[in-house]
C-alpha cells in the first residue's frame, strides 16, 4: 500500500478446523501466490485479511450460535474494521472471500448470504451446510438459513463462486455435486476437481492460487492494472 491516494480489492480468508490463520502464510504461502499472480498479470495485488474464527480450534462454523454470533461479527465488526483502517474499494464486487475445509463453507456461507457485502465466494474442499466437529455440535446443522442449497434456490444471490474439490476428498466431492445443481442465474458456480489428492493443504495451493487468477477474469476491480 505504498501509493497514498490508492484503494484496494479485499479477499477475506478463513481457516480450517482445527487449523489456524497463520496456515495461510507458513504452508499455503498466500503472499508468493498473490505475488505469482500479479506478477504474471492475472491479478492486481489485494488486501487480504485473515480473521481468527475458530479461537482454540472451538469450531464455531462462522454462524450465530450458542458459540457466539461469529457470522454477525465477520459481517459487521470486522467488515467495518476493514474499512475503517484499510484504503478498500467500497464497491462489494471489490469484496471476495476465500477458505479451505471448514473455511471453505464460511466462506460460501458468508458470501452467498451477504450479497450486498460480497460479490465473489471461493470454497476449497469445503461444504455447503454446517458439519460441527465431533462433540463440538452447538447448533442445528440443518437449520434452514445455514443450507446454501436451499439459499441457492431461494434467495438467489447475485454472486460468483468458485469451489474446488479434490478427486480423493470424496466428502468435498460429494458435497459439490449435490450443491451444484441448486445454482441458478444470477448466482453462477466455476468447478474444479482433481483427478487426485485428499484433504490436506498442500492439495490447495494450486487451486488457490488458480481461484485468486479467477478474480482477475471476472471482476474489474480484481483485474491486472494493465487490462
Amino acid at each position: 500500500m505504498e501509493t497514498p491516494d490508492r484503494s484496494y480489492p479485499v479477499v477475506v480468508g478463513f481457516p480450517g478446523v482445527p487449523g489456524s490463520t497463520s496456515t495461510y502464510r507458513d504452508e499455503m504461502k498466500i503472499n508468493e501466490l498473490v505475488m505469482h499472480d500479479v506478477k504474471n498479470n492475472a491479478m492486481q495485488a489485494p488486501i487480504m485479511v485473515f480473521p481468527q474464527v475458530f479461537p482454540n480450534n472451538a469450531d464455531t462454523e462462522c454462524v450465530d450460535g450458542k458459540s457466539g454470533q461469529w457470522e454477525t461479527w465477520i459481517t459487521t465488526d470486522l467488515r467495518s474494521w476493514i474499512t475503517t483502517n484499510l484504503r478498500t474499494i467500497s464497491d462489494r464486487k471489490a469484496w471476495a472471500t476465500t477458505g479451505y475445509s471448514a473455511g471453505g463453507w464460511c466462506s460460501a456461507m458468508v458470501s452467498m448470504r451477504h450479497p450486498d457485502q460480497y460479490g465473489w465466494g471461493i470454497s476449497l474442499a469445503g461444504y455447503f451446510a454446517p458439519e460441527y466437529s465431533k462433540d463440538q455440535q452447538q447448533d442445528d446443522p440443518k437449520d434452514p438459513k445455514y443450507q446454501l442449497d436451499k439459499v441457492a434456490q431461494e434467495q438467489k444471490p447475485d454472486i460468483g463462486l468458485w469451489a474446488f474439490a479434490a478427486g480423493q476428498d470424496q466428502p468435498a466431492v460429494d458435497a459439490l455435486n449435490k450443491f451444484k445443481p441448486s445454482v441458478a442465474a444470477p448466482t453462477s458456480l466455476v468447478t474444479s476437481f482433481s483427478q487426485t489428492g485428499g484433504h490436506r493443504t498442500p492439495v490447495w495451493i494450486q487451486p488457490q492460487q488458480d481461484s485468486l487468477a479467477w478474480l482477475g477474469q471476472v471482476s474489474p476491480w480484481f483485474a491486472p492494472e494493465s487490462a
